[in-house]
């Protein structure tokens, strides 16, 4: 009878709305049902979408008679129609370089995710360092549940400078799996502006958002080290940290934004470490310090060597409970050819790792040109060990556990992939880098202003 009456309705009709998606929580949820044929519209006969979105437009907020076929049986309904601008985002949040706002209707019905959330429209700076991506949705901020971009708002402008909070999230493309991280707060790199869609200018002019004055000052706490895997490696072992490095803005080249290796405690009292530059390429940058793999400190870039591939970090040694770092003790006499070493590193838990080799080769450092201006490292030698272990880089000490190379990484930009290599810094190299900080770190450093190599014996005769 329906399709009789319908044929008769609409002589030139080719077919009928059918709901192909309900979306999630919505209005239509528990209502509407996937396949259901729509007949009429408060009472009206409809057969296309034009007469359909004219009635949903006259009863925003109001409920409107549907009339479907389900099953082959005519079921009478009435959702009420909710108002499409009204779940439209109109303001975003710009926090910590990144920018966020509510959950869209359009990204939700694409995703078939409910309505409620915040959805990062980019990660930026403080999101990207907990590891949340670009594409999560925020539920939950220091523990206080999150439906919009204005309670995100308020709440962060509740928590301090160097507070950390844990923020509950979920990936738009995987929303049953939930993640916890923890958010470090800074806002030394980035303002936080609430900014509101202006309809008349179509602008978006942006608010500040506050922040209390106090900051959380990092405490001082106790730590064991981990122990050396032999007599060896445990000389060292206390002389170890990992260095963390983050960066918020890609200048000088840099080849990304965060970055892990391997630190050398050369002054245990003064709190520096020596680190390679492909671990803190540049000075503009969040630095901390891993210790014992527990705890977490924060540094301070003092001196990038404008020339060789090594930096030096400090940190406040105040902060560590009964000094458990111990300065290394770098070797007066160069490793050579066939010197017997052993390489100590931290692998990737922060557990010290050791194994034996021999120097192969003293020989001079040389690197292709990067496609990108950036360090290059020129006029300098490096060892060259037979083997070594995995790890995020370390040292090469002799048998009595004294330094005779920074385990340096190196990252070769020439090419469309990045490729990383490890070579040995030598210790007169660490020495005068040393001595020259604790000189004057901020007089001007002299260059050749050329680029020096070998050439066989036969070649340099043609040339005279």
């Amino acid at each position: 009878a329906a399709e009789t009456r319908l044929r008769e309705t609409f002589p030139g009709g080719t077919g009928l709305l059918v709901v192909k998606q309900v979306q999630r929580e919505g209005p239509g949820d528990g209502v509407l049902q996937p396949g259901d044929i729509l007949t009429t519209v408060n009472e009206t006969p409809v057969a296309s979408f034009v007469p359909l979105e004219a009635a949903l437009d006259a009863s925003i907020g109001e409920p409107v008679s549907l009339s479907v076929i389900r099953g082959g049986e005519a079921v009478d309904l009435k959702p009420i129609v909710r108002d499409l601008h009204a779940i439209t985002p109109t303001h975003y949040l710009a926090f910590g370089g990144g920018t966020l706002h509510d959950l869209s209707y359009q990204k939700s019905r694409t995703l078939s995710l409910p309505l409620g959330g915040v959805y990062v429209a980019f990660r930026g700076f403080v999101l990207g360092g907990a590891g949340i991506p670009t594409g999560a949705v925020l539920t939950e901020f220091a523990g206080q549940a999150v439906s919009d971009v204005e309670t995100l708002a308020a709440l962060v402008s509740s928590v301090p400078d160097g507070a950390r909070v844990p923020v509950r999230w979920f990936s738009a493309n995987d929303p049953n799996r939930v993640v916890l991280s923890v958010v470090e707060m800074d806002r030394r790199w980035f303002s936080t502006e609430l900014c509101r869609r202006n309809p008349a200018s179509g602008a978006w002019p942006c608010e500040p958002v506050s922040a209390p004055e106090t900051t959380i000052a990092p405490e001082p706490v106790s730590v064991s080290l981990p122990q050396g895997v032999d007599r060896t490696s445990n000389r060292v072992a206390a002389s170890l940290v990992t260095v963390d490095f983050d960066i918020p803005f890609r200048v000088s080249g840099v080849h990304g934004v965060d970055f892990r290796g391997t630190g050398l405690v050369v002054d245990a009292a003064k709190g520096l470490v020596m680190v390679d530059r492909d671990t803190v390429p540049i000075t503009l940058g969040d630095v901390r310090i891993v210790v014992g793999g527990s705890v977490e400190l924060p540094a301070q870039v003092v001196w990038v060597h404008p020339a060789r591939n090594l930096a030096l970090v400090r940190y406040d040694p105040t902060l560590l409970l009964g000094a458990p770092l111990q300065s290394a003790e770098l070797s007066m006499k160069p490793a050579v050819e066939g010197s017997r070493v052993f390489h100590v590193g931290l692998d990737r838990d922060h557990a010290v790792v050791s194994q034996p080799t021999r120097i192969e080769a003293v020989e001079a450092l040389y690197m292709r040109l990067p496609r990108t201006p950036s360090f290059r490292e020129t006029n300098s030698r490096v060892l060259t060990p037979g083997a070594a272990a995995g790890s995020t880089g370390g040292v090469l000490v002799d048998k009595k556990g004294r330094v005779q190379a920074l385990w340096g990484s190196y990252v070769d930009q020439s090419g469309k992939d990045l490729q990383n290599f490890f070579r040995g810094i030598p210790v007169e190299t660490m020495r005068a880098t040393l001595e020259a900080y604790e000189a004057d770190p901020t007089a001007p450093w002299p260059v050749l202003g050329a680029e020096l190599g070998t050439i066989e014996l036969p070649r340099a005769r043609d040339l005279g």
